[in-house]
């Protein structure tokens, strides 16, 4: 059934852009055989102009406004997105599981989601709201008896845009490259695994 409605409206949005294009180069070149006043030149224009606005509304809302705020969320990614470490800490092997991730975190358990040694900090800040929307994600990592931070990680992500039964979304770093797991591979450090 969706299928059938994205095809629906493509087909319709097509037929329409086609037939005014059609139309208004049937009167430029109807305008210009028969060589009509100025009146033909203003409504031409006008019906031009409409045009013009059609098919960029149309580039805009089917896609052209994802292009615009993908490559702003690229431009915020560039200047502090991704993971930064500055301090690695060294555990015990069994503080991980047997796929190396540390096993003591409970996403859960909100700012205790690392126990009771560590702080986790998680904040989503709203670039821009409405459709679509921009998002910032920044998650930080903290040792509780000396309050020093020992990595952060940055995330820039644009959801929606699409006409609104076609959802996307788009994310600067990908969360395999800067996602809380791979912050905490890169400051909790197995030390059975850095003897090696």
């Amino acid at each position: 059934m969706l299928g059938l409605m994205v095809f629906g409206t493509i087909t319709l949005w097509m037929a329409l852009s086609c037939l005014m294009m059609t139309y208004l180069f049937m009167r430029i070149w109807r305008g210009i055989r028969n060589k009509q006043g100025t009146g033909w030149h203003v409504k031409t224009a006008v019906f031009g102009f409409f045009v013009l606005a059609w098919l960029t509304g149309s580039f805009w809302y089917s896609g052209g406004r994802n292009y615009y705020y993908d490559a702003e969320v690229n431009r915020l990614c560039n200047i502090d997105g991704g993971i930064k470490v500055y301090e690695i800490v060294t555990l015990p092997p069994e503080k991980f599981n047997e796929w190396g991730q540390v096993n003591f975190y409970e996403p859960t358990q909100g700012e205790n989601a690392l126990g009771s040694e560590y702080s986790y900090k998680w904040e989503q800040t709203y670039l821009k709201k409405g459709n679509p929307k921009l998002y910032q994600y920044h998650i930080e990592v903290v040792r509780r008896v000396d309050s020093k931070k020992l990595g952060e990680t940055t995330l820039y992500s644009r959801v929606g845009g699409n006409l609104p039964f076609m959802g996307s979304n788009y994310r600067c770093p990908p969360l395999s490259e800067s996602g809380e797991g791979m912050l905490f591979k890169r400051i909790f450090i197995n030390s059975t695994t850095q003897k090696e």
